[in-house]
């Protein structure tokens, strides 16, 4: 592409990464970071990419994420060391919108893929 593919990197060590509500979503995302807690909440986030790509250099740490209702994800590029990747979604689809891929190297740690957070009131 036109150079616009470089990632934006959160990098932390002995500490704590959130990203809430409305914030701006790279098309692709660096993890770096040591014993660090990541928490990014993309449900409520402007997001124009139809795939968004998230690359995890952790040690360990862990990346907790909220997808929008109907997202997709792909782990598969995830090498793991002594962790795990769990996605706790019911009925979550194969092929969504937008599409958050994962690759990297995750140790020590562990990669928690959740939906929006529930609201308090009727659908």
């Amino acid at each position: 592409s036109c150079g616009s593919a470089e990632p934006v990197e959160l990098r932390a060590n002995f500490g704590s990464v959130k990203r809430r509500g409305r914030w701006q979503v790279p098309r692709a995302l660096l993890l770096r970071g040591r014993m660090t807690s990541y928490e990014l909440d993309f449900s409520e986030a402007e997001n124009p990419h139809p795939v968004v790509e998230v690359e995890l250099d952790v040690s360990g740490g862990s990346v907790e994420v909220r997808l929008p209702e109907g997202a997709g994800v792909d782990t598969d590029g995830v090498e793991v060391t002594l962790g795990n990747v769990e996605d706790h979604r019911r009925d979550a689809p194969a092929h969504g919108s937008p599409h958050f891929v994962f690759s990297g190297a995750l140790r020590f740690g562990s990669l928690e893929v959740r939906g929006p957070r529930r609201k308090w009131f009727g659908r």
